[in-house]
């Protein structure tokens, strides 16, 4: 469903917005490593920070939740569905849970702080209230927005109330305004919801659906994005991680690069395909993909942000 993810030197080098050994180094942590054990990861996919809880998914299947020093509390196991595939998108949520996009068996699950299952909808399908798979899920209000990919009609955001009844959809496939080619993550700052569209661009609608802007296009410059796959918000600012760049790019809310972290690579300061990214109480959080890990930063500290020239 992707190109690789390409590690080249080149790129490197002429990056007007690549990170470097520069930064407080010290302001960022690394959770987690590879393993399929409590508390490390198999290519971990999304990362959602709230209050005191971290929660993590991994292509393994499993949920993880930490604190936020990144001390392991508990494992949520999916069982794989018919060989297909597992789990991509998690939400921390207010009271301690989280909301999963069981991608590959078209469904969206709710778990409380202890992991209890307390709520799942939707099936496969492309009627309204269905799903072919489902990317993110993110619960603002009492409404709970859900991103998908898929065949035609799928390609769209559906918006449902918190007990998983179907409210409005919008978008198509497509690579116009308002259109998606593979909606991954999303973000609302005040009314506006922006996501995160595979064709390198970020798209921003109004919370009722209707397209506002865009911006983004293919590169490796500043603004310009390769795979853009997660999104988060400061409220003031958003955080970009790009699949197909190694970093994080953090913008203003219309699209002008302010920075970035991140370098190819797998030593300190260097991200491998980074999936994921959320932004909460002042850090930012990194789904590592290809390393195998989650990187914590402090924002304040500026950990491995280097400023756009």
């Amino acid at each position: 469903m992707h190109r690789p993810a390409l590690c080249i030197l080149l790129v490197q080098v002429v990056l007007l917005c690549s990170c470097s050994s520069q930064g407080d180094k010290a302001a960022s942590q690394v959770i987690g490593g590879p393993g399929n054990s409590d508390g490390r990861f198999i290519t971990p996919r999304g990362v959602s920070a709230r209050g005191d809880r971290l929660w993590v998914v991994d292509r393994s299947g499993r949920i993880q939740c930490f604190d936020l020093a990144g001390t392991h509390l508990l494992t949520i196991l999916l069982p794989k569905p018919d060989g297909r595939g597992y789990p991509i998108g998690i939400t921390a949520l207010p009271d301690g849970g989280c909301l999963v996009c069981d991608t590959h068996s078209s469904r969206v699950l709710r778990y409380d702080a202890r992991g209890k299952e307390t709520l799942r909808f939707g099936k496969l399908g492309s009627d309204a209230g269905e799903f072919s798979y489902p990317q993110r899920a993110l619960l603002d209000g009492a409404e709970i927005f859900v991103s998908e990919y898929g065949e035609g009609i799928n390609n769209r955001v559906q918006v449902f109330n918190e007990r998983g009844g179907f409210l409005r959809q919008f978008g198509t496939f497509g690579t116009g305004p308002g259109q998606f080619t593979r909606c991954m993550g999303m973000a609302i700052v005040g009314r506006e919801l922006f996501i995160a569209d595979a064709s390198d661009r970020v798209l921003v609608f109004s919370r009722e659906g209707s397209f506002l802007r865009e911006f983004g296009r293919n590169g490796s410059g500043p603004g310009e994005f390769r795979y853009p796959y997660g999104i988060s918000s400061d409220g003031e600012t958003i955080f970009v991680a790009e699949y197909g760049g190694h970093r994080v790019q953090k913008l203003s809310l219309h699209g002008e690069c302010l920075g970035c972290y991140g370098a190819c690579g797998s030593g300190e300061g260097d991200l491998s395909g980074p999936w994921d990214v959320c932004a909460d109480s002042g850090m930012l959080y990194i789904a590592d993909t290809g390393n195998h890990r989650v990187v914590r930063i402090d924002l304040a500290r500026g950990g491995w942000y280097i400023p756009a020239p």
